[in-house]
């Protein structure tokens, strides 16, 4: 320390020192200050440093001196001048040497506190009592009286309100402006929402139904091929399970319980309006999707009729927003890794353990089974996975691109979409979607929307005989792990065979043939709609949708030769890598398990398939208020029918196995097969209606019927009526409930009742059938001709399944959406099941009986929805959980 202040005080006497030995001569007469400045600048070699400004204002300098010191004679030119200056290093520092005057005003009398009233109304102007008003900062506050209004006392005369109310837009508004009547503005919140219904749309807060509804923001970051895998877990009630783990694997979904054992349980599938099968609504590209509704109670799905019994998912897509143009993209690719593989034994341990089972049977010590010690030795550090081998890991990647805008008038809204997924094996799936949509405006009364959806697809995996169709190729799998671990699968890069003469491991890697489906659909359809002028709120809406499938699906079968090699060990268990040119039947065979069935060593087959259906409905529509009364209802015919074909091709033992087209086979009759059918047509015709009405989304009623024709019973029977009746109290909306509105945001009380049905059975059961037998009858003269027996005794009666359903429901949200959810308690019995009756039937009657609708089953559940959803500043995070119980019995079962 005593080093560095010995320097300090060095170093200033140095700069002062060489300060004081500057030596100025200057002769100046009325001079300005700037030219002194500037020749002493030359001959003392430091620079000044001022503001201009400084120097405006000063009188000239008159001075004659000669080896003059620089300090004293700047004190001498300065110091009259009102101005001063420092030094820093080489640099002269002027500055003024008058300091300004601060002036401090005087302390500021506060102003007393003054008192406010006022009204707080929503933008129509309607009283909004229970509405909170505080100052903010303080803990003043007060709620609005019956009549909205307000006053609050000794409040700061510059202080500012916050106005808040359940489902309005908070506001705040200095007291300085005019508070005497301040408008909310409605909050865009949930229960304010547009959900989609049957046939129409409703407002969230006037469902009477149990309707279950997910937005695309829970469907856009989970990548999958399908968007029934992308349902899982967000809607209490529906069970979703995947159908297997395979490139373009989809999901099979329930809603609810069934009760009954006839038919399926897939619920009835409509996209963007139109009734559609599972197989379509997997093939939709995820992005596209808007929304999605499950439909669960009568309330909803009667409207729906014979095909809503088992509940019913809504798929709206996207469409183009007015004057907003988007371009957007989303990607992602995915790998996937094995979580749990079975755990096997390695060799030695399961030879060592062949061994005890061997001691255990009684096998003598020296049958050739027993592995023997040097066996044993080996087998310690050769062990083997087929597994393994094969075995890669799947990855799938997904791109899609959108654009959509336009206008007041014209919208649009296109997109394309491509998904590729690599399975486990040699196993692989390629999607493409492309949709296109155009909602339009004619004239004032006059609007259309045209839409086209297409898919294409195809796949890819490896031929085995005994897979019989299963996309997830268990039977490989299983045969894979059941591989004796000391073989190896491929030596030298040559398929080892096995015991049972064949290699899974090499069919596996696609060496046994392929199976390729490919697929393609095109769902167009066109909407007019038209105000009829006369009657505000009427309007009439037709619509046709048509959609055609077709696919290919071409399979072929070769069996791959598979090589032996010779054996060492004292009983013959290692496998050397030398070939066995000795052993008896060859080194090198074909793989049995490929010829098996055949007889033939390769096979080509060839599926087509084609299908269409259409829909059209004609709607008349019905949407008014009346004050405080709104009213809408619709009614409806619909029109529907399906017709496909699909043939089969196939020929066996190819001369050019590299030829896989199906001329290149066999010319021999017993070498081809070729079948083909037209599917069952089918055909429905509809009546349906409904009619919602509630005051003031406070109490709320609805009704829907509809008439279902269906070919597959009896003209009698033809006709099925499905009505459903439905109700709803918003308690939170109640005078009575204002006190608890700053807590309970939301509290709403449902119930339905209503009738659905099924037709999930065979068609012409009432209708006599009969056989053609060419080896029975009357000869007439040499020849047997051809005779007619009767069929299967037939019932003139049958019938719907009914189901009638029962559905109680509370809706509920607290503390602006900190806890918000509902609950459901539901009830279903179905009756009139058909099905033939066994147990009651005694079994000295020889005939076989018709079905009857005698079965009675019930079903019963209850659902839980809760989500929680908060702002921590910037940050939004939303978690939500579901719950289901259910249960079902067979009440009347033979």
């Amino acid at each position: 320390m005593k080093i560095i202040l010995l320097l300090i005080i060095a170093t200033s006497l140095q700069v002062n020192a060489t300060v004081y030995a500057q030596k100025i001569t200057l002769s100046e007469k009325n001079a300005p200050l700037e030219k002194v400045l500037k020749k002493i600048r030359r001959q003392s070699g430091y620079t000044f440093f001022y503001e201009s400004a400084l120097l405006k204002h000063t009188h000239a300098i008159t001075i004659d001196i000669k080896d003059g010191e620089l300090i004293p004679l700047l004190d001498q030119i300065l110091n009259n001048q009102s101005l001063t200056y420092s030094f820093a290093g080489k640099i002269i520092v002027i500055k003024s040497a008058v300091q300004p005057q601060l002036v401090i005003p005087p302390p500021e009398q506060p102003k007393p506190p003054i008192n406010i009233k006022g009204t707080v109304v929503d933008d129509k102007g309607k009283f909004l009592p229970g509405a909170s008003v505080k100052v903010k900062g303080t803990n003043l506050g007060v709620v609005t009286n019956a009549q909205g209004g307000f006053e609050i006392k000794n409040v700061p005369d510059d202080a500012i309100l916050t106005v808040s109310f359940v489902g309005y837009v908070t506001r705040e508004i200095s007291v300085k402006e005019d508070i005497s009547v301040i408008k909310l503005a409605a909050a865009p919140s949930v229960l304010t929402e547009i959900v989609v219904v049957g046939y129409g749309t409703q407002k969230k807060e006037n469902l009477t139904g149990a309707v279950g509804v997910i937005r695309s923001e829970s469907l856009s970051d989970r990548p999958t091929t399908s968007p029934a895998n992308l349902l899982q877990g967000l809607a209490a009630g529906m069970t979703v399970t995947t159908q297997g783990n395979y490139p373009g694997a989809s999901a099979n979904i329930k809603i609810r319980e069934t009760s009954t054992w006839q038919g399926g349980s897939d619920p009835l599938y409509v996209i963007d309006g139109f009734v559609r099968n599972a197989a379509t609504f997997s093939q939709i590209n995820p992005a596209d999707i808007d929304n999605i509704s499950i439909l669960k109670d009568a309330a909803s799905t009667a409207i729906y009729g014979v095909r809503g019994g088992n509940g019913v998912i809504l798929v709206t897509t996207k469409h183009g927003v007015a004057n907003q143009t988007y371009i957007s993209y989303n990607g992602s690719y995915t790998r996937n890794t094995r979580e749990i593989t079975p755990r096997r034994m390695n060799a030695f341990d399961a030879y060592t353990f062949a061994n005890q089972v061997f001691e255990q049977k009684g096998l003598p010590a020296t049958d050739p089974s027993y592995y023997t010690p040097d066996e044993l030795t080996y087998f310690k550090t050769h062990s083997y996975d087929w597994l393994k081998d094969t075995w890669r890991n799947p990855w799938n990647t997904s791109h899609n691109l959108a654009v959509s805008g336009g206008t007041n008038t014209t919208k649009y809204y296109v997109s394309a979409g491509y998904i590729k997924q690599e399975g486990a094996t040699s196993n692989s799936f390629n999607k493409y979607n492309l949709s296109a949509k155009l909602d339009g405006q004619i004239s004032n009364r006059i609007s259309f929307n045209l839409n086209i959806l297409t898919e294409w697809d195809n796949g890819d995996r490896p031929f085995w005989a005994y897979d019989y169709g299963d996309f997830n190729l268990s039977n490989i799998y299983n045969r894979l792990l059941m591989v004796t671990p000391g073989r190896p699968s491929f030596i030298n890069g040559l398929p080892v065979g096995n015991f049972d003469n064949t290699n899974t491991a090499n069919l596996a890697k696609g060496n046994g043939g392929y199976t390729r489906p490919t697929n393609n659909n095109i769902s167009p359809s066109f909407q007019l709609k038209y105000q009829i002028p006369g009657i505000e709120g009427l309007s009439a809406k037709g619509t046709f949708a048509y959609n055609t499938t077709n696919s290919y699906t071409k399979a072929w079968r070769n069996a791959p030769s598979i090589y032996y090699f010779q054996t060492a060990g004292t009983n013959n268990h290692i496998v050397t890598d030398k070939l066995d040119f000795n052993r008896s039947g060859g080194y090198k065979i074909l793989d049995q398990a490929q010829i098996s069935g055949i007889g033939a060593p390769t096979e080509l087959q060839e599926s087509y398939g084609q299908s269409s259906n259409y829909q059209l409905d004609l709607m008349l529509n019905y949407e008014r208020s009346f004050g405080l009364h709104n009213i809408s209802a619709f009614a409806g015919y619909e029109q529907s029918a399906f017709r496909g074909h699909y043939s089969t091709i196939w020929d066996d033992n190819y001369s050019n196995p590299d030829y896989q087209q199906i001329n290149g086979g066999s010319s021999q009759s017993t070498d081809w097969y070729i079948r083909g059918d037209e599917n069952q047509p089918t055909g429905f015709a509809s009546y349906l209606g409904r009619v919602d009405y509630n005051y003031a989304s406070k109490y709320m009623i609805g009704f829907t019927f509809r008439a279902d024709g269906s070919y597959v019973f009896p003209s009698n029977k033809r006709w099925g009526y499905f009505p459903a009746v439905s109700a709803a109290w918003n308690i939170s909306k109640e005078s009575f409930f204002a006190n608890y509105a700053r807590y309970v945001d939301f509290l709403k009380l449902r119930f339905s009742f209503g009738i659905t049905g099924t037709d999930n059975t065979a068609p012409w059961q009432w209708q006599q059938t009969y056989n053609f037998n060419s080896s029975s009858g009357v000869y007439l003269g040499s020849s047997l001709p051809i005779s007619t027996t009767l069929g299967s005794t037939i019932n003139p009666n049958i019938t719907w399944e009914k189901n009638k359903n029962y559905n109680l429901g509370l809706d509920f949200g607290i503390l602006k959406k900190l806890l918000s959810g509902s609950v459901d308690v539901w009830y279903k019995k179905t009756s009139d099941i058909l099905g033939q009756r066994n147990a009651s039937v005694p079994s000295t009657v020889g005939a076989s009986l018709p079905a009857v609708n005698y079965g009675i089953a019930s079903a019963k559940g209850v659902e839980l929805s809760l989500s929680h959803e908060n702002h921590v500043g910037d940050f939004f995070y939303r978690v939500a959980a579901n719950w289901a119980v259910s249960s079902n019995q067979y009440l009347k079962y033979d």
